[in-house]
């Protein structure tokens, strides 16, 4: 996924990524759960992440994940 977004003519951050693969793996009929998190890290300013999940697998938004607090999941 990763690799195809340096070829799309707009910036495609995690949501984006997240977004994409869970529309093309439901259209496999493929169960798949996007996490929405967010971060303060130490300062005032809010960070945030997505990524998804297939299984065991994290599909996109694997690297970083864990320094974010989870604040929606949503599953097929």
């Amino acid at each position: 996924m990763e690799t195809a977004c340096c070829f799309t003519p707009w910036k495609s951050k995690c949501f984006i990524q997240a977004l994409t693969a869970k529309i093309m793996l439901r259209q496999l009929g493929i169960a798949n759960t996007l996490y929405l998190g967010m971060d303060r890290n130490g300062r005032k300013e809010i960070e945030a992440h997505a990524w998804l999940r297939c299984g065991e697998l994290i599909v996109t938004g694997g690297r970083g994940r864990e320094r974010f607090t989870t604040l929606g999941k949503f599953t097929d």
